[in-house]
């Protein structure tokens, strides 16, 4: 290609580039003549070009722009700063781009729409005040003025932020701040706005409500309330001056705010005076804070503003508007009911006529736990655990400790606990004790802004430490069982009805192997998890909110697949059997031998409540609040039994299943022998599968003669009499 031809080839595409840009902009007036036909001698490129250079917009299209090309979108705003809203100026025939183009006749008597408020008539920033107003932002005084020069004060400018984000609000239980008592008129809005971040206390237990606000405070709290702080502190100084060092006194401005500060000027939401000042320290007018907030709610973008801001605790009836039903059946529960105030009917169980401890009159919460109820009062203004327990079963009061309840156990027992000022939102183990601060979740719907899983983080906040449960639980490996990599190459569907909590709790179509060792599920190895056994939205009737009674929890994993056989297959070794030990049934060639007592797993698996499964024989060591404990799992039904009696009987069991363990490699040899040698071995052959099949059950049921000790001796005593008859038929 030639160079004329080049040449011709760049006039053509600058032709074209220029006829699509002018078609544009001519749409754009087109739009702007329809909209305000009035306004016609403002219709023309130059309404958002300066000077009509099309690679430039004034900061009227820079609004333009920004609002996706709608005219409506900005008429409130003040896209030159000249304190008259957009709409006001072409209303007038002014250029709402260009600061120095302003209204300045007055309307002619009669013309003019009345204020909505008296004092707002002829104020520069009536179009503001009323955009806001009209949004529910502001609000007027019942006199019928809006009170526009007046200061505005720390609570009022937190409202006026928490109504532009629609934040959702919280109201605490306990109030944070000493100043701002619980019922006060801003309660809600000033704990919504110091649990966010955007505007926290002055000081510890102080918001100071009524202190004006002055330029600094508020540019700082509309910045971080947009979720901009973090831009804001990475800012680099040479960034900070360029924006800052063109008022004359910067100095004025503290240091730590600088950031905040130029993030507001650069961003056109926080404009200096006309005499090159900035004045961070005066107090901001109520005209002056509307203007500001509304270049604040052209630029918010809720969904960043909430990543921004802190996310919070807003209590459990917030989240029973969706979730009516789980919240219904959460209120039955040992998490619903474990904190309750005195006065809620049947929350105290103690018969208070014998109480010498205290009186009803001193109790505010009550704590029910599993075996007794806790009381709690106010002491010296904070709450503290009454010197007695009551203990329902035995009906009788017992002297307790009285720690302070507030700090040392309120954490775990409600809802958006406060460490710094031990404070909270809400009583009892509700949603978000669980699942976490709920404020962004409740303020977009979106599941990903709330903590929700199958594993054990979600309980172990509370449940956790030295010697609670899911430490206990995963050291003993029920949790861990599925990770384990040696178990994958014999892992099939079948595994997973027991070692996979996805697999569990799956509604529907429950997954498969493949999709947890290729597919969707395959960074997913959970065991067995709290929430396998444990309902924590529900209470189904059971013991610790358990989904099934006690003993069908732990049997419908530890059984051996027996079904309605009366015995288990000749020559299968079957997989962990201890119901089928239990129930004494199972073995070739033995009647049904039911275990002479009527304990179940957890009465020894389970001593003390532990999640370990440690069985004492008779006595278990397990860790406890203040060092190891040691219980003992045999005492509550046996009262003379020893450990040594209990290691006499295991070695004995032992030492019959290895025994019986040579004698069957013995009659496996022969018969492998034969069966090379062509012999018949029809005769032989089922009497070695069955002692083969009756010693695996008793090795598989790895209690050694504990879970059933007469039927244990059963099952060897049958294989020793099958080993036998096979010694006595085989060839010799």
């Amino acid at each position: 290609m030639n160079r004329r031809l080049l040449e011709l080839v760049a006039v053509f595409a600058l032709v074209a580039l220029f006829a699509s840009t002018v078609q544009a902009f001519s749409s754009d007036v087109d739009l702007f003549k329809q909209a305000y036909p009035q306004a016609t001698g403002l219709a023309n490129c130059g309404l958002c070009h300066p000077g009509n250079q099309f690679s430039q917009l004034n900061s009227f299209g820079v609004d333009f722009k920004a609002a996706g090309r709608n005219f409506a979108a900005i008429e409130s705003k003040d896209s030159d700063g000249d304190r008259f809203s957009n709409i006001a100026e072409i209303k007038a025939g002014t250029h709402p781009g260009d600061a120095a183009s302003k209204p300045v006749a007055q309307a002619q008597p009669g013309t003019e729409k009345p204020p909505l408020y008296s004092d707002l008539k002829g104020h520069w920033a009536r179009a503001a005040v009323e955009a806001m107003a009209a949004k529910g932002v502001v609000k007027g005084y019942p006199d019928g003025t809006f009170g526009v020069d007046g200061k505005v004060s720390r609570a009022e400018f937190a409202a006026f932020v928490q109504r532009i984000l629609s934040l959702p609000e919280v109201s605490p239980y306990l109030p944070t701040f000493t100043d701002v008592p619980k019922g006060s008129q801003y309660y809600g809005v000033v704990e919504t706005a110091s649990a966010a971040g955007f505007m926290p206390g002055v000081k510890a237990r102080s918001f100071e409500p009524d202190t004006p606000v002055d330029r600094e405070t508020a540019a700082r709290v509309v910045v971080t309330a947009l979720g901009r702080a973090k831009e804001a502190q990475e800012l680099s100084q040479e960034a900070i001056l360029s924006a800052l060092g063109k008022f004359s006194d910067l100095s004025a401005v503290s240091e730590d705010a600088k950031p905040y500060l130029a993030l507001a000027v650069s961003r056109g939401i926080l404009q200096g005076f006309e005499d090159g000042t900035l004045r961070p320290k005066q107090t901001i007018t109520r005209a002056e804070a509307i203007t500001l907030l509304q270049r604040m709610d052209a630029q918010a973008d809720r969904m960043v503003a909430l990543a921004g801001l802190n996310k919070y605790a807003v209590g459990n009836l917030s989240c029973a508007g969706c979730h009516p039903a789980t919240y219904k059946d959460w209120k039955g529960t040992a998490h619903g009911t474990m904190i309750r105030e005195a006065t809620v009917p049947g929350a105290a169980w103690g018969n208070f006529e014998t109480n010498t401890f205290f009186k009803f009159e001193d109790v505010k919460l009550v704590l029910t736990g599993l075996s007794y109820q806790r009381y709690i009062g106010e002491v010296n203004g904070v709450l503290t655990y009454l010197p007695a327990n009551w203990y329902p079963e035995e009906r009788m009061w017992k002297a307790g400790d009285t720690r302070v309840w507030q700090t040392s156990c309120a954490s775990c027992h409600t809802v958006g606990y406060n460490r710094a000022t031990s404070t909270f939102v809400d009583l009892s183990v509700g949603c978000e004790t669980c699942h976490g601060p709920g404020s962004a979740h409740v303020a977009t719907g979106r599941k990903e802004d709330i903590r929700k899983s199958l594993g054990n983080e979600m309980c172990a906040p509370c449940h956790a430490g030295a010697y609670r449960q899911i430490d206990q639980l995963q050291a003993m490996g029920h949790s861990t069982i599925f990770e384990k990599a040696s178990h994958e190459p014999h892992y099939s569907d079948s595994c997973l009805r027991c070692h996979s909590a996805t697999y569990i709790l799956a509604k529907g179509q429950k997954p498969t192997w493949q999709d947890f060792k290729t597919g969707d599920l395959k960074d997913d190895r959970l065991g067995i998890t709290c929430v396998v056994c444990h309902d924590p939205h529900k209470n189904h009737g059971h013991t610790a909110q358990l989904y099934v009674d006690v003993q069908t929890t732990c049997v419908q994993c530890h059984h051996g697949s027996l079904g309605t056989a009366s015995s288990f297959a000749l020559g299968r070794s079957p997989k962990h059997p201890q119901y089928e030990m239990f129930l004494g049934k199972g073995g070739i060639g033995t009647a049904e031998m039911p275990s002479k007592k009527v304990a179940e797993c957890v009465d020894c698996h389970m001593t003390a409540g532990n999640h370990l499964f440690r069985v004492g024989t008779p006595v278990v060591e397990l860790p406890g609040r203040y060092g190891p404990v040691q219980h003992d799992s045999c005492a509550k039904c046996h009262t003379s039994i020893t450990a040594e009696q209990v290691e006499e009987h295991q070695k004995a069991v032992t030492a019959r299943v290895s025994a019986l363990g040579r004698e069957l490699g013995k009659a496996k040899f022969i018969l492998d022998q034969l069966k090379l040698a062509k012999a018949n071995v029809s005769a032989l052959e089922p009497l070695y599968l069955a002692a083969y099949t009756n010693v695996e059950f008793v090795k598989n049921d790895k209690s050694w003669g504990m879970h059933n000790p007469s039927y244990t001796n059963e099952l060897l005593r049958v294989a020793e009499e099958k080993l036998a008859e096979f010694n006595k038929l085989r060839p010799q």
